[in-house]
């Protein structure tokens, strides 16, 4: 899906302008959702320290998960044919949908998710780690309470939780 070129008229328009106001409304956004106070303040220190690409022009799934990854059994191993549910799709750059694989996918496995990254090319670092935290914080979904429930952490800062 990645290789695809997306349509002409899929958004957002401008990349950066999406993180910009994804940015300025992530906090209220994630208070409206019921995170609290201590992780709100955090936010953006987080997000100013992350240097985020200003421009993307892929197609991004954005609700990567397993249920809409069709697969088909081939030599006693499973091998994906088919993604579905493109609705949420957008323009985007690509580590945006490592966010969904990672919460979906990669959950509290932490080889699972090593594999994952190394199937796509990607080599895990630090740096990455708060990047992709930034973009969960950014997602057009993003639930930080839902993933506090879905994937529990002892983590008390975000770049503990980037590491979990």
């Amino acid at each position: 899906m990645h290789a695809v070129a997306p349509p002409a008229d899929l958004g957002p328009a401008d990349w950066g302008t999406f993180v910009d106001a994804q940015t300025t409304s992530a906090v209220e956004r994630q208070r409206r959702k019921g995170l609290g106070d201590e992780s709100l303040v955090r936010i953006p220190d987080l997000l100013a320290s992350v240097d985020l690409p200003r421009t993307a022009d892929t197609l991004r799934h954005t609700e990567f998960m397993h249920v809409h990854v069709l697969t088909t059994e081939l030599d006693s191993r499973w091998d994906p044919t088919g993604l579905f549910d493109c609705e949420p799709a957008m323009r985007g750059h690509t580590e945006y949908d490592l966010v969904a694989a990672g919460i979906f996918f990669g959950r509290d496995d932490k080889a699972l998710w090593s594999q994952l990254l190394a199937g796509y090319g990607v080599e895990p670092s630090k740096e990455l780690s708060r990047r992709l935290m930034a973009y969960a914080l950014l997602h057009v979904y993003a639930n930080l309470p839902w993933y506090f429930r879905e994937i529990p952490s002892d983590a008390t800062t975000f770049d503990e939780l980037a590491d979990d």
